[in-house]
């Protein structure tokens, strides 16, 4: 069965963890669809298939089918579900005929429009309406004023037409500039943001996912199959693909690209025994913010094969040398976007102030949960403002569950106020951070001012007071690539604090706050195998433990500080054999 899963952080609703699109469903060729669309009939397995999988949440629009695509769907639903056994989102845009007042986002067009929508339903209200896009980018449409547009569907909201209101597909700052729209009248603001996002089309991983990420918006991505290119091999074409003249806009741009990530998904699905489908949706499920993918389907076992990538990501991945045993939260985001949290605000821009990720009290609540079933914690927390609220959760957790054996790391840990670094000693917070970021930020100098710049990954202050320190790589968002799989590149920029193998450029924040050789190991091996729970298996070389070992060309303690990263493993050994040479 699917879990249910919160749909946004700024509302209670509950959906599946999977969506069910609706553009299949409808009269064959009517709309845009082409004869592979399925009647109500052929719909019915597919639905009645759903129910068993525990699915919930269905997507439609007023333009699939022109319409038809409702009256499919609210024919099923009433037959086989009950009204408050499911979620349905509905949406309003595209144009539905040629009058200039036949689409578009004016108040006129979305009162009807909803009107009709209800009809075809057969229903009171939908669960939440969707803007198919931008009051801006409606093709053949005037640019109907955003204030306009907010007020009519706030309008919606208060009269019971919609519960929840979400969008579709726009520029961040689009979509940003709507928010704000509403939230300084006091209208009713979107809860999800619908992206195209796939393992083809990355596009809205640089500013869209982290603004929802940063405003507390459910993400629930379309297409996430990329059309079903990411199904099937890449020469393999079906009816739809033949005939779906969407799709093949789509896609059609980088096909050159395309075929090689499709040949890739391929190659891994052949390594692990899977389909194409379940390795393309467990890296989509994987991405945090991603609340419930939508996907489409012709087959009922189409459904069921997505329901199996859920069940087997976390039975699937656990081995000796890998399992999944900590909750990761993730408090704010980055000081470069703005988005991290801080205790006062930027200078840059003057008064800006970022809102946590998670609600304090959302967040205190799942940081004492996680104490109460001594479950490990590993919090995200870049800004100081986001380092107090981690460690004040902590705090009230163990007064809360003074006999939990959780352990918790707070990650990142960019920026932290003086008064705060020796509460990760006294309450046994484990600092885990990333040394290849440890260059001249001139960003963070912008943004934040010299005061907290200087106030930057205080390590060595952490160490002097008692706390645990741990390194790791922050693979692949590290700006240095690959190398960030290298330890010696974290060990020397812990160290020196500039940039690998170059003593000329500035050292980053306070020459104070640099560690010594054997603090940059330790936080490598013996503190991090604490972090993990392993301090028993490695961490250590003594007797008793796994013979995880590696021989390096150079002594590290000994070697020039800027030449540390060029060090190069001659053997390594797992569990007592040799595993490489150089």
């Amino acid at each position: 069965m699917l879990k249910q899963v919160q749909l946004s952080p700024s509302a209670g609703l509950s959906v599946s963890q999977l969506c069910l699109g609706t553009m299949n469903f409808g009269i064959p060729g009517r709309g845009h669809q082409g004869d592979w669309t399925l009647d109500v009939d052929a719909a019915r397995p597919i639905f009645e298939s759903a129910k068993t999988l525990g699915l919930t949440y269905f997507d439609c629009a007023n333009v699939y089918g022109l319409g038809a695509s409702e009256e499919v769907v609210g024919q099923l639903l009433s037959e086989i579900y009950a009204r408050d056994e499911f979620v349905l989102t509905t949406k309003v845009a595209m144009p539905m005929g040629r009058s200039a007042t036949q689409g578009g986002l004016s108040r006129k067009h979305i009162l009807e429009s909803v009107e009709q929508s209800l009809e075809r339903l057969g229903l009171d209200y939908v669960d939440q309406l969707i803007i198919h896009r931008h009051p801006h980018a409606i093709p053949g449409q005037p640019r109907v004023p955003i204030e306009e547009t907010m007020e009519a569907l706030h309008d919606l909201v208060k009269a019971g037409k919609t519960r929840y209101l979400g969008a579709s597909s726009m520029a961040a700052w689009q979509f940003a500039k709507m928010q704000q729209v509403a939230e300084r009248q006091g209208w009713t603001r979107f809860i999800a943001m619908q992206p195209q996002v796939n393992l083809i089309y990355r596009e809205e991983e640089r500013e869209m996912l982290p603004l929802c990420q940063d405003q507390g918006v459910g993400v629930i991505p379309w297409s996430p199959l990329a059309r079903g290119k990411l199904t099937r091999p890449w020469e393999t074409q079906t009816h739809r693909s033949e005939n779906d003249l969407f799709g093949q806009q789509l896609y059609k741009a980088m096909e050159a690209n395309d075929r090689a990530i499709v040949e890739r998904v391929r190659d891994v699905a052949e390594a692990r025994g899977v389909s194409m489908a379940q390795v393309a949706l467990a890296w989509l499920l994987q991405k945090p913010g991603i609340t419930s993918p939508i996907i489409g389907a012709t087959k009922p076992e189409q459904l069921t094969d997505a329901l199996t990538t859920l069940q087997a990501l976390n039975a699937r991945y656990h081995h000796p040398l890998f399992n999944v045993s900590t909750l990761k939260l993730s408090l704010d985001g980055t000081v470069e976007a703005k988005t991290a949290v801080m205790l006062e605000p930027y200078i840059q821009p003057e008064g800006h102030e970022a809102k946590p990720l998670l609600p304090n009290p959302v967040m205190f609540d799942a940081v004492a949960a996680a104490h109460a079933a001594n479950v490990d914690l590993h919090l995200h927390a870049i800004g100081d403002g986001a380092v107090r609220s981690a460690l004040d959760a902590i705090e009230r957790a163990k007064g809360l569950h003074p006999d939990s054996d959780t352990r918790t790391t707070i990650c990142h840990i960019e920026i932290v106020h003086a008064d705060d670094v020796s509460r990760f000693a006294e309450l046994g917070a484990v600092a885990q951070t990333t040394p290849t970021w440890f260059y001249y930020d001139d960003l963070a100098l912008r943004y934040l001012g010299v005061g907290r710049f200087n106030q930057m990954y205080p390590l060595a202050s952490i160490l002097r007071h008692g706390g645990k320190v741990t390194l790791g790589s922050d693979y692949p968002v590290s700006w240095i690539g690959k190398d960030a799989l290298n330890p010696m590149f974290n060990i020397e920029m812990a160290v020196t604090r500039q940039q690998a193998g170059n003593p000329e450029v500035p050292v980053q924040a306070r020459v104070s706050e640099r560690l010594s050789v054997d603090q940059a190991i330790r936080a490598h091996t013996s503190d991090a195998a604490w972090q993990l729970r392993l301090e028993d298996q490695i961490g250590t070389l003594e007797v008793g433990k796994l013979a995880d070992i590696v021989v390096l060309d150079r002594d590290p303690y000994t070697a020039d500080p800027y030449a540390i990263h060029t060090i190069q493993v001659d053997y390594t050994f797992s569990d007592g054999r040799l595993v490489y040479r150089r």
